[in-house]
């Protein structure tokens, strides 16, 4: 399965976060997930930024610990500036810190108050897969957007050149008939 949605979480909510990855997976939703989908001998935060960039849809489990770690931080702000769509999975009610709320001000949160039972992994599940629809929406429409870009110009080409046609035809040298013959002021 080729890696669709990244999966960030602290460290010490890794029990939750393999429960939910392996919940998305029996689901037919592949996840990256680390360390798991890194390779021995690579460099983890590039691997995470890569990560972060190939994925279409960002699931973030946003607990205490999740809302403390300057790693999840930077890998929400990672998925940000990518323009990913970004679910939190919410099972913390605390107040999150101004720099990770910056970020996830605008997003619809999936509360998840009682933890990872099954209807909130159900929940989590078809908000994710609905994302991942959604981008594929996108990058179809993102496709039909530069294809009908090119057409415009095309369009716009073959024009301008028939218009530099017409005008060079228009412009034929005056020909005899046009010149005044034998007529000078003054003489009769």
């Amino acid at each position: 399965m080729e890696p669709r949605v990244f999966i960030s979480y602290a460290s010490s909510d890794k029990a939750v976060a393999d429960r939910i990855c392996d919940a998305m997976e029996t689901a037919g939703v592949p996840c990256w997930i680390a360390p798991r989908n890194i390779e021995p001998g690579t460099d983890f935060p590039t691997a995470i930024v890569e990560a972060v960039g190939s994925a279409p849809v960002f699931v973030l489990i946003l607990t205490e610990n999740a809302a403390a770690s300057p790693h999840v931080l930077s890998e929400v702000g990672h998925a940000f500036n990518g323009k990913k769509p970004i679910i939190p999975f919410r099972i913390s009610q605390q107040p999150l810190p101004e720099d990770l709320e910056y970020f996830l001000s605008l997003t619809q949160w999936l509360d998840a108050p009682d933890g990872c039972t099954e209807q909130n992994l159900k929940r989590l599940i078809e908000a994710t897969q609905g994302a991942m629809a959604g981008e594929r929406s996108r990058r179809r429409l993102a496709a039909a957007q530069k294809r009908g870009k090119w057409a415009a110009g095309a369009v716009l080409s073959v024009a301008l050149v028939a218009g530099i046609i017409f005008f060079l035809k228009s412009r034929k040298a005056p020909g005899p008939e046009s010149r005044v013959s034998g007529f000078l002021p003054g003489r009769s």
